[in-house]
């Protein structure tokens, strides 16, 4: 699969299924960095500013399955932002 990074092979490498394996690893990173992020955004904010928080939608791509959920978090939300992976500053 072209675009893997050492951490998508070592998955790939300790897979059973690989939705098995990827919630409990890479949900914990995404849901450590959402925490971070709204911490950050709470300390930084001015009693005037709206409260603002950012909440990442992990999915392994697997199935269908893996969509569970995002049409209600679509529906919570007011910006969306696409995963890129690779992104550059032109695709900005």
């Amino acid at each position: 699969m072209e675009g893997n990074t050492e951490f998508q092979e070592t998955l790939e490498e300790r897979k059973g299924p690989q939705e098995e394996v990827a919630p409990s690893i890479e949900g914990t990173l995404h849901q450590g960095l959402e925490d971070k992020f709204n911490k950050t955004l709470e300390q930084e904010r001015k009693p005037e500013e709206p409260k603002i928080s950012i909440k990442i939608f992990y999915s392994p791509h697997g199935s269908a399955k893996d969509l569970k959920g995002l049409k209600e978090e679509f529906a919570k939300c007011d910006i969306f932002i696409p995963e890129g992976y690779a992104w550059t500053k032109g695709d900005l």
